[in-house]
């Protein structure tokens, strides 16, 4: 949302008097490259699992759960 924004503040439908004008509010640009690497484990007791998940990339990211399996 490349541009100029001008903001007009009102409360109950009145206006406040309060404006601002915003450059550019959102910028979307990333950087695609990069290495991720994940390491996971389960554990299966009879109908009673438990699993957990760790990957390491540019936000590192814990996962854990209990699941119950019944056949």
């Amino acid at each position: 949302m490349l541009g100029d924004y001008e903001v007009q503040y009102e409360i109950a439908g009145v206006p406040t008097g309060v404006n601002e004008t915003y450059t550019d509010p959102i910028d979307l640009t990333y950087d695609p490259s990069g290495v991720r690497a994940t390491l996971g484990a389960r554990l299966n007791l009879s109908f009673f699992k438990i699993f957990a998940d760790y990957t390491v990339q540019d936000y590192n990211n814990i996962t854990a759960g209990i699941a119950f399996s019944f056949r």
